[in-house]
């Protein structure tokens, strides 16, 4: 294309030509390659909002339904689409054609207008749902609990039936409801109660669509249906739904996971080689004197601005997620926050790609234009060479949609891919203000970031580095080989089939991004991906049928064109324009000279001394007060006791396995089908009878032993193996030739009848059941080892924040009977029991049950929860059956009283209440408050919730505990409570309250965190710009390098130490070495860059102290002694003011450390790197408030003067050191703040202004005062619970928390010696020396 005369012409016209037919190719082809659903849209968001009102007012009138709330409502719409119904539909319930007959024929819709109606500070609220063509499908009313049925009062379940099905008969619903399947398509299937605390009974009915009355929609396994709420005598609720088959889900999320890992992976490289690479670019180039910083600033300010506009435009749509309980203010508050961090990140961002970029570029490719030479000068701008460079961006966008549409169609035809079906049309795009800002912004930030980053980077570096070797051309070629495959993994985490198909798919985009790139730079490449990114982005505006829709699609026309008019306007303007390849190509680009250095002071201002009497007597006096305030004011009692517990995981995992066995018996016993289930045992009684029976258990091992063999043969011979664990027989067809296999086979056989004969033998001795139960005992203890991988750990304490906090609120004094009737948390044993690592070739449906066993205390009751399939057969259980079985599990269980009926549950108007002197009784007259039928593809369960109440009540709120149960059925008839569970109910107007209150400190620690995080990224690119240009020669990558490496280590042990952790919430739905991978890659990712952050943070804060000098001399002891000082009363002040500000929580022991694999280890690997970020995070402010101080003594500023401009620096400090504390309320956290703001300016006075050293020592004092409370809280529930600090896990804690004491001032007066001038740098070296 550049050649001159007439090949240049020709070459023009056949890209034109090449470009038309590919538009016309893309055009009449784009649904066949891209699924389009069949979405008629003729209702916009205006329409909505004045069909919600007039339907509103129709249903105000009616006397059969509530619509809330009365006063005159904000309202807001939006469009919404079920993803998760469109992926099966698609996948599994009929292909893309099914799921465009069920738009346009079906009953159900899965894209509907939601119009909400709400008033903050008001509970109640209505969202109203339209179908695309505006038609009503239902509404949803939300009542407080407080309101009291209206008149008559609650009704029946017979009357709250035809009730339903009168109503959603009646226009505008229409739903052929029934409660017989001869009488209608929608027949009732669910039924269900709820109680409220006002007396007002909700009743909810589910009416299912059966599979003969589907109207000409297959859906598979999938279940339409309609739901119906009645409260009190009023329906409240008319909604559709569609029931997901679980089966599929965990197939879904199994096959999602591959494309996550490959995105992950892609980011990893990005992260780990460009991320690294651009840091290493600007390196260079600012060694070099050949960064352009300004012009790349300026073009990611606008960009970020774009994108701020952008997000702020679309805020009026967040309305919809709006939680009633806040106020307006903060929600905007926190929407503001959001916006404002995310604009920050993306320019810096942007900023950093695009200077790398374009430095690279100029380095590397001299003959190309010097890119901002393009929007600085005219001349350059309306030139032949840009102008075509935009040309060409717009011819080739076309060639990438006739490409697209050329490769689905194939693949999906050859293939079978799949590509979800997406409608053309976003109405949502026109709630806006101005629908077209985000399409631009977003379009502009994706091509300009993404060619920076993902082509510029990685080619230009490439040759950069490889542009001396004989291979250069090798490795350009390598380069764009890796460029494409991580950009096209990068979007791999789309919803498309294969995994790789992205990956696949954008290959050869990528080749031609970087070719245009390497022959044309970065204009045609950025111009191309903008405006094939504008196009999908802006199609449903064209598509739309607003009314506004019009001006909107000529103003995304015109800016969509700008980039091409612009210049040729330009250059029509200004014919005679020179060619600018002489002097504004990259080969003639210059470094600017190099400044001089800046003349040295012969004598550097000194700080004045302090005054002695403040020196001397402040050193004195601090630090006893400190002392006297951390022993009056360190942390009470506290208020939950904790038991000890084992110290060994597998203990409780062995336990826990005894306890599934004797749960399971009953399932090989058909006598137990109908009695309820044994008592679980606590973990000291499973421990006990573990002890006590060793022969038993060894036998059991031995069992288990063989059992392994069995499953190693099992995998070798594959399904021609049978092993019936009952008879002990093994049965494997086809190796009658096979002699060997033959007797192995038969020592196998004998071995386990041998083990079972024993066991039996055992049994006879012990007294244990007879040879049937010894044969049930054996099977269960068989199908656990066999099936089942166990996952212990131990829980940390906690439960519900709003149960707990008005517990503490309202009834402090029964803290300890609720804490030991199990209502609030208090951590334990937890044993995972997963079908992941047992060499079984099972199904992801099979891998969805799971054993959950809960130790909540060493000498109580384990909690037993089963999770069984969906799709698991079992009993269709009526509510009575369901009902008695699991009141007479409590009853066993200890939890409910044994005397009186179960039927008399729901006769009682009011609860007797609950006598703490009753051992093991939670409720002593339950009242029944829930029950619902849990519909299954082949059973029915039951979940129930009962209600109990604390002795006595008082006011405001009654004290409301719960008690739930889930009961199933199986096929032989056997009953089982799969969950059980207890919890605190607080009254909805103190929920409501507390999530306000925790909203603001929400808002206050996102603020301080944002705050804290710019502060380091600042410094860190500061120390970049020190380290690069030389200007502060102390500066040195050897304090890098320790840092990061010493970072990692601490990490990554920290990491390995969370074993259990991670592999307790591993799922059961995704390959596990996909999980791991994932793992591993968020680690890595986040370690890179919080690690090189810190580091480079750290070895700036070191080379400021080496160049301050404040004072020539050693800091004093005393001087060490006021700085340790100062940090244990800033932790005493912060217990002084927690003492009067209050709580709101209940404390308890801190058990986070026993979850880790050696607990021993956890505070070790905390204090160190605790301690090295608030020490760098101190030492940089001190710094910049030494610089002003010593700069107001040289240029002879006055004092005031630099107190104004050193204030904001000490509140800010205060601050963000206030932040990092559990703030109870927004009076409390402004008086810490202004009180670690008073310490640290008096820590700057006494200590820090004349040595920077004493800052990690302060530090270390405020961290001992933590480790010391923690001791104290461990000592004081040992006293309360009578134990002794020798005990496990006691003791362990006691010494790991002891060796994070003296490591934290080992660290810290290694990193105070470091920072002092006089004794040098903390790695050795030259830099030691010229320290």
């Amino acid at each position: 294309l550049m050649r001159e005369g007439f090949l240049r012409s020709a070459a023009w016209c056949v890209l034109v030509a090449f470009s038309v037919g590919c538009g016309v190719f893309s055009f009449r082809n784009f649904e066949k390659a891209f699924p389009v659903t069949s979405l008629e849209l003729t209702a916009d968001r205006s329409a909505i909002l004045k069909s919600a009102r007039s339907l509103r007012s129709a249903l105000n009138k009616s006397e059969s339904i509530i619509i809330r709330p009365v006063l005159e409502p904000f309202e807001v719409a939006e469009f919404t689409s079920s993803d998760s119904v469109q992926n099966f539909m698609e996948l599994e319930g009929g292909g893309n054609g099914a799921f465009s007959e069920l738009i346009v024929n079906g009953t159900y819709k899965p894209f509907k207008w939601r119009a909400r109606h709400y008033l903050p500070g008001v509970t109640s609220e209505t969202v109203f749902l339209f179908g695309p063509d505006g038609k009503a499908l239902g509404f949803y009313s939300k009542l407080p609990e407080s309101e009291p049925p209206q008149h008559p009062g609650n009704i029946k379940a017979e009357q709250a039936r035809a009730l339903a099905v009168s109503v959603a008969r009646e226009p505008p619903w229409n739903y052929q409801l029934s409660l017989d399947k001869d009488q209608g398509p929608f027949a009732l299937v669910e039924e269900s109660l709820e109680t409220q605390p006002s007396g007002r009974v909700d009743h909810t009915l589910v009416f299912e669509l059966s599979k003969g009355d589907e109207i000409a929609t297959p859906i598979g396994e999938g279940r339409i249906q309609i739901v119906v709420s009645v409260s009190g005598p009023k329906v409240t609720s008319i909604l559709q739904k569609f029931k997901v088959p679980q089966a599929f889900s965990r197939r879904y999320s199994g096959m999602r996971s591959l494309n996550e890992a490959l995105s992950q992976a892609a980011w990893i490289a990005i992260v780990c080689l460009y991320g690294i690479g651009v840091l290493v670019a600007v390196f260079s180039l600012l060694r070099s004197r050949a960064l352009i910083a300004m012009p790349a600033l300026y073009s990611a300010l606008i960009v970020s601005a774009l994108l701020c506009g952008a997000l702020a435009n679309d805020f009026v749509k967040s309305w919809m997620n709006y939680d009633t309980a806040l106020s307006p203010a903060s929600f905007r508050a926190q929407a503001a926050l959001t916006i404002v961090t995310s604009t920050v990140l993306y320019a810096l961002i942007l900023w950093l790609s695009v200077m790398a970029a374009e430095g690279l570029t100029r380095k590397s490719y001299p003959n190309q234009l010097q890119l901002w030479s393009i929007p600085s000068t005219l001349s350059v701008l309306c030139s032949r060479e840009v102008v075509s460079d935009v040309f060409l961006g717009y011819l080739l966008v076309p060639v990438m949609f006739a490409y697209e549409v050329s490769f689905y169609f194939l693949n999906q035809e050859l293939f079978g891919w799949w590509t979800p079906s997406s409608p053309l049309v976003d109405p949502n795009i026109t709630a806006s203000y101005l629908p077209f800002l985000s399409p631009i912004a977003m379009a502009l930030f994706a091509g300009y970031w993404e060619e920076a980053l993902f082509r510029a980077v990685p080619l230009a570096g490439a040759r950069s580095v490889f542009k001396k070797s004989r291979y250069s051309r090798f490795w350009d070629c390598v380069a764009m080989g890796v460029q494409a495959i991580i950009f096209g993994a990068a979007h791999a985490n789309y919803p498309a089939q294969p995994s790789y198909a992205r990956l696949v798919e954008l290959i050869l985009p990528s080749l031609l991004f970087g070719a245009l790139f390497v022959y044309r730079g970065l204009v045609p490449g950025v111009i191309m991906h903008f405006i094939y990114d504008l196009v999908w982005m802006g199609l449903p505006i064209f598509l739309s049928i607003h009314p506004t829709a019009i001006l909107h699609r000529i103003i995304l026309t015109c800016l969509g064109s700008l980039p091409l008019l612009l210049p040729i306007s330009l250059s029509l303007l200004k014919p005679n324009t020179i060619n600018p390849l002489s002097s504004y190509l990259n080969s003639s680009w210059t470094p600017p000279p190099r400044s001089p250095p800046p003349k040295s002071i012969s004598n550097p201002p000194r700080l004045p001394p302090n005054p002695p009497l403040l020196s001397k007597v402040t050193s004195f006096l601090l630090l006893p007060l400190a002392l006297a305030l951390s022993v009056t004011h360190s942390p009470v009692t506290p208020d939950i006791i904790l038991s000890p517990f084992p110290q060994a995981p597998t203990a409780a995992a062995e336990a826990a396995g005894r306890v599934i066995a004797l749960r399971s018996i009953r399932k090989f016993s058909p006598n137990l089908a109908r009695s309820p289930a044994r008592p679980s045992p606590s973990l000291e009684r499973a421990l006990e009878e573990l002890r006590e029976a060793p022969a038993w258990f060894r036998t059991m091992e031995s069992l288990e032993e063989k059992l392994v063999e069995v499953q190693r043969m099992r995998d070798e011979l594959g399904n021609s193996m049978r092993y019936d664990s009952g008879s002990c027989e093994v049965e494997v067809q086809g190796v009658h030739d096979n002699s060997e296999m033959q007797d192995k086979l038969r020592d196998l056989e004998q071995s386990l009848r041998a083990a079972v004969g024993e066991l039996e033998g055992l049994a006879t001795g012990q007294g244990l059941p007879g040879n049937k139960g010894v044969k049930a005992v054996v099977q269960a203890h068989v199908e656990i080892a066999s099936n089942w991988t166990r996952l212990p750990m131990l829980l940390a304490a906690g439960g519900d924040e709003a149960g707990e906090a008005f517990v503490y609120r309202y009834y402090r004094e029964e803290i300890p009977w609720l804490t030991e009737m199990g209502f609030l948390g208090r951590g334990g044993y937890g044993v995972r029991f997963v079908r992941m690592f047992n060499g079984l070739n099972e199904t992801v449906e099979d891998k969805a049950e799971e054993w959950y066993v809960h130790f909540p205390l060493p000498s109580y009751p384990a909690v037993v929860i089963h999770t069984l399939p969906e799709s698991h057969p079992g009993l269709n259980l009526t509510k009575s059956i369901a009902r008695d079985f699991v009141v007479s599990h409590f009853k066993h269980s200890s939890i409910f009283a044994t005397q009186g009926s179960p039927g008399n549950f729901e006769d009682n108007t009011e609860a007797s209440g609950v006598s703490a002197s009753a051992k093991g009784i939670v409720c002593a007259s339950p009242i029944e408050k829930l029950a619902v039928p849990v519909q299954h593809p082949k059973r029915t369960d039951w979940k129930f919730e009962f209600q109990c109440r604390a002795p006595e009540d008082k006011p405001p709120y009654p004290l409301e505990l719960r008690v739930t149960g889930v009961v199933t059925g199986r096929e032989d008839g056997t009953l089982e409570v799969l969950k059980e569970g207890r919890y605190i109910k607080p009254p909805e107007e103190f929920e409501r309250e507390h999530r306000s209150n925790e909203q603001i400190l929400e808002l206050v620690s996102i603020a301080v965190a944002m705050g804290g995080i710019l502060t380091f990224v600042c410094a860190a690119g500061y120390g970049l710009y020190v380290w690069s240009t030389g200007t502060n020669k102390l500066f040195s990558s050897r304090y890098v390098n320790f840092a990061f490496t010493a970072i990692g280590i601490l990490a990554a042990s920290k990491e390995m130490n969370n074993f259990w952790g991670k592999v307790h919430s591993i799922s059961t739905a995704q390959p596990v070495a996909t999980q791991v991978f994932k793992k591993l890659a968020s680690f890595v990712v986040s370690l890179t860059t919080s690690g090189s952050v810190l580091s480079m943070v750290f070895a700036l804060s070191l080379a400021l102290s080496f160049r301050l000098k404040q004072c020539p001399r050693r800091p004093s002891r005393i001087a060490m002694i006021s700085a340790g000082g100062i940090g244990v009363m800033a932790k005493a002040g912060e217990y002084t003011l927690g003492s009067m500000y209050g709580r709101i929580y209940p404390t308890r022991m801190n058990t986070a450390a026993l979850s880790k694999l050696l607990p021993i280890l956890d505070p070790m690997l905390q204090v160190p790197i605790s301690l090295l970020m608030r020490s760098c995070f101190l030492l940089i402010l001190c710094n910049m408030i030494l610089h002003l101080e010593t700069d107001s003594i040289a240029h002879k500023t006055s004092i005031i003067s630099v107190s104004m401009r050193a204030l904001p620096l000490i509140l800010f400090a205060g601050v963000e050191i206030a932040g990092t504390t559990q703030s109870v309320s927004l009076e409390h956290f402004a008086a810490l703040a202004t009180f670690m703001s008073l310490c640290t300016y008096l820590g700057y006075i006494l200590c820090f202004r004349r040595h920077t050293q004493l800052v990690p020592l302060a530090v270390a004092g405020w961290g001992s005062i933590a480790l010391l409370g923690e001791i104290s809280a461990l000592g004081r529930n040992c006293n309360s619970i009578g134990a002794s600090l020798n005990s496990e896990p006691y003791f362990s804690l006691i010494l790991g928390y002891s060796a994070a004491f003296c490591l934290g001032w080992v660290v810290a007066l290694r990193f105070s010696k470091a920072l002092n001038p006089v004794a040098g740098p903390l790695v050795g070296g030259k830099d030691s020396k010229d320290s």
